[in-house]
């Protein structure tokens, strides 16, 4: 994982992306893949991340066209 990670970043770093764009473009990432292996549920999330579920919620505002993307699964009648 080392060598993507180093990789990814000599990426970045030779097209001209700064630093502030990485890092947000990496927390946004990380975020929504968390909460996709939760199943879109905020709470669960926020608890694998050890974080309070108002500072997910208030970061997944911060990119809400993208977390749209992340649905809580429907619930059925049993």
């Amino acid at each position: 994982m080392q060598e993507k990670l180093e990789s990814l970043i000599q990426q970045m770093y030779h097209s001209g992306i700064t630093y502030s764009e990485a890092v947000s473009e990496f927390k946004k990432r990380f975020l929504l893949a968390a909460l996709a292996e939760n199943g879109g549920n905020r709470t669960g999330t926020a608890k694998s991340l050890n974080m309070h579920r108002n500072t997910l919620v208030r970061l997944l505002t911060r990119y809400k066209s993208d977390a749209q993307v992340v649905k809580k699964p429907m619930r059925t009648a049993a």
